[in-house]
């Protein structure tokens, strides 16, 4: 998974993450303060081998660490619960003892644990008594003897650090948390980024458009028009930009189809959008509603739809002239789609569509096709055949990867360039509304905006590069 996608995941994770992370210390503070304390006590003992002075170290250390070995036997075991009425087996008992030879010295340290300070002490006393009561279990006095040189008499609380306790929740909490995201990415098919787009298919992303709300019904779709200087009009003309790198519109005009695999994803709005920007560059623009089951372009430019592609499809006579409308954008045409047709895929694939697509094409330089979801119907497959070339509107977060190859499929079926892929209501800020300028500011839904100012042109006129 590459930074990018980290990223992206962390952003839209992080709450989980973070609840995840309160419960695991929250859970580890209980505990710590449930966990009862305990205590050790130590007694010290020295080895004297026999026959020998306190001056042979290498003697006295081999036995004491023999020594250590036997103190923990069955029956100096059975001899200090004997001696200490001690409630406990003699396995209980072994289990709360550690002896050590600390260092390789002659000294053996009995150390015992117990719930309350007294009981430590108690045990590791009446356990080093035990073993010098022993004879070293029947050996001590052929080779050595064993003297308590220092009881125990005070115990040490052993509690458990809350601090320590709770960094460690945290964590194991952080990493089941970040692992239990991990497994719901990988399950989870949706296209999120433009380096999922590339990776799927190899396409190249010519735009992200940021969600925005329309204002005053369709009409208020036109955010290039409603907002010139907001980042959502920005990235029309980023488009804009973007696409003029990939389409020679000076070699011939561009039937640009503006397609998208299912409804929902905003291609129409995208398409309108796209129309106004092209027009404001100073180019002669058509957009086409090829959407005869569910047209909306009329709506968006105030245009009736009682003329329009159907009826010029319906009659080979009927004149164009009569049914392209000139809209209130600079540039800008449309052609509605008319009365709803019985047989769409039919009126869009016949040899009348390509006889008006070439004449459109004639008379502006760049023709736009509205069309249905790809996946609905196979409308949008027939008219990618008309089509110069294409453009995938995609929304971030609800398109399947499966749904964007069938499109890319779709549309290769024609045989005609897709030229790029459009993020279509994409979350958070832009990259150019982090960088805008602090006076370009906008009231939008309520809120003061930072807006970027226009992305320079070659292709704008200069009212536009003002965006005044």
């Amino acid at each position: 998974m590459e930074l990018a996608q980290l990223l992206s995941v962390a952003r839209r994770w992080w709450w989980l993450v973070l609840i995840a992370m309160a419960i695991g210390g929250g859970y580890a503070n209980y505990l710590s303060s449930q966990s009862t304390s305990t205590f050790t006590a130590t007694t010290r003992m020295l080895v004297i081998p026999q026959g020998t002075t306190l001056n042979d170290l290498n003697t006295s250390q081999r036995l004491a660490q023999t020594f250590a070995t036997l103190v923990t036997l069955r029956p100096v075991m059975e001899d200090a619960i004997a001696a200490g009425d001690l409630n406990l087996t003699p396995d209980q008992l072994r289990a709360r003892l550690s002896v050590d030879n600390p260092n390789l010295t002659s000294f053996l340290d009995i150390t015992a644990t117990a719930r309350s300070a007294d009981g430590a002490i108690n045990i590791a006393n009446i356990v080093a008594d035990a073993f010098v009561a022993s004879d070293g279990v029947g050996i001590a006095q052929p080779t050595g003897t064993v003297e308590i040189v220092e009881t125990a008499v005070r115990a040490r609380e052993n509690s458990e650090s809350a601090t320590t306790n709770i960094v460690l929740g945290v964590l194991v909490a952080f990493v089941g948390a970040s692992a239990v995201v991990l497994v719901i990415e990988s399950l989870d098919n949706r296209v999120r980024l433009s380096t999922d787009v590339f990776n799927r298919t190899g396409l190249p992303t010519v735009g992200q458009l940021q969600r925005f709300r329309a204002s005053g019904g369709p009409p208020g779709q036109l955010q290039v028009v409603m907002r010139p200087t907001s980042p959502v009009a920005e990235e029309f003309r980023a488009i804009r930009t973007n696409l003029s790198t990939r389409i020679d519109f000076e070699q011939e005009a561009a039937t640009i189809l503006i397609a998208s695999p299912t409804g929902g994803d905003g291609k129409t709005t995208v398409a309108a959008n796209l129309a106004v920007v092209f027009g404001l560059a100073g180019r002669s623009v058509v957009l086409v509603d090829a959407d005869l089951r569910n047209p909306r372009q009329h709506e968006i430019f105030g245009a009736d739809n009682d003329t329009g592609l159907t009826t010029v499809l319906n009659s080979p006579t009927a004149d164009l002239d009569r049914v392209v409308r000139r809209t209130d954008q600079p540039n800008v045409s449309i052609l509605p789609a008319g009365p709803i047709a019985t047989n769409p895929s039919e009126l869009l694939g016949s040899l009348r569509m390509r006889q008006v697509v070439e004449e459109l094409r004639r008379r502006f330089e760049v023709v736009l096709l509205d069309s249905p979801p790809l996946l609905s119907v196979t409308d949008g497959t027939v008219l990618a055949g008309v089509a110069t070339g294409a453009v995938l509107v995609l929304r971030p977060n609800k398109t399947q990867v499966e749904e964007l190859g069938a499109a890319v499929d779709a549309l290769s079926q024609a045989r005609k360039p897709i030229h790029g892929v459009i993020l279509n209501q994409v979350k958070g800020r832009s990259i150019r509304q982090l960088h805008a300028y602090p006076e370009d500011r906008v009231a939008s839904e309520g809120r003061w905006n930072v807006e970027e100012p226009a992305q320079f042109d070659p292709d704008l006129p200069s009212r536009d590069r003002t965006g005044s």
